[in-house]
């Protein structure tokens, strides 16, 4: 193959936008590795409503519900912007139960907490009743105004 032919440039830049789209696309999408778990902005997430909230009872925390689409553009953000953040990611780890709920998949749960479109991010105490609640995308400072004033709130409540 030479490079000067208009043939193997083409090719050759077809491949290039080929690896670009599927390392962007890689980055941008949730990845699903297996049934019980999502794995979104360097978290893992669980995937089950009802295994969530078990999990919070037995380790006594609470927990966040990130209701989420694969289309969501503001979803997305979250993903890249808020999530990874160390100091973001560290209190979520730390101190919550996480749930993930995709929208298209579970149709039961969204209702239950007012959500039609996604993002949402409810949090709870261990019995799903909610503490607080953001809809929409926030940056990480106002998540964490939001996720520490939900983990106050259910400390005090269990009090």
């Amino acid at each position: 193959m030479k490079i000067g032919n208009p043939k193997s440039l083409i090719t050759l830049l077809a491949l290039v936008v080929i690896v670009a789209f599927a390392l962007l696309s890689a980055k941008t999408t949730p990845v699903l590795s297996d049934k019980n778990h999502t794995y979104v902005g360097d978290l893992v997430w669980l995937n089950s409503y009802e295994a969530g909230l078990e999990k919070a009872r037995q380790e006594g925390k609470p927990v966040v519900l990130y209701f989420w689409a694969t289309w969501c553009k503001f979803c997305r953000q979250l993903h890249d912007e808020v999530y990874p953040d160390p100091e973001v990611n560290s209190l979520l780890t730390e101190r919550f139960v996480l749930v993930a709920i995709n929208i298209d998949k579970n149709k039961e749960i969204p209702p239950r907490y007012g959500v039609q479109y996604p993002p949402a991010i409810i949090f709870t105490d261990e019995n799903g009743q909610v503490i607080e609640r953001i809809m929409g995308y926030v940056p990480k400072e106002v998540f964490l105004q939001y996720a520490r004033g939900a983990l106050e709130s259910y400390e005090k409540g269990k009090s």
